[in-house]
């Protein structure tokens, strides 16, 4: 199965950007049982396509049979405790622009829907 350049890119941008907290010893508490980037990719890919917490684990699990994935309870912790939300503003939005330079010119729609007139 040929995994989709959505999931491939978020992790990528996620990595780049977590690249710090991954390696980094945790602070207080029990550490995060799986790296921040992936965390990240998983809340970039679910803000992309508007899914749920249970759907977005759902769908990286069939995307990735062989990967460990977090619960969806423990990506909304990670959400509401770690992520600010103009970080992840920021990769979704860099996400959008790179998904731009794959597609063809003529497939990205410019002004909304065509109206079929």
């Amino acid at each position: 199965m040929k995994r989709p350049a959505v999931s491939e890119l978020a992790l990528k941008l996620s990595r780049a950007r977590f690249a710090g907290l991954d390696n980094a010893p945790p602070r207080q508490g029990h550490p995060w049982v799986y790296p921040h980037s992936l965390y990240a990719a998983l809340l970039i890919f679910r803000a992309y396509f508007g899914l749920t917490y249970r759907h977005t684990v759902a769908l990286f699990k069939d995307l990735y049979p062989e990967s460990p994935c977090p619960s969806f309870q423990s990506l909304q912790r990670y959400m509401s405790r770690n992520l600010k939300p103009e970080d992840l503003q920021g990769l979704l939005a860099e996400l959008k622009n790179q998904l731009e330079r794959l597609l063809r010119g003529d497939a990205i729609p410019r002004r909304g829907w065509p109206t079929g007139a």
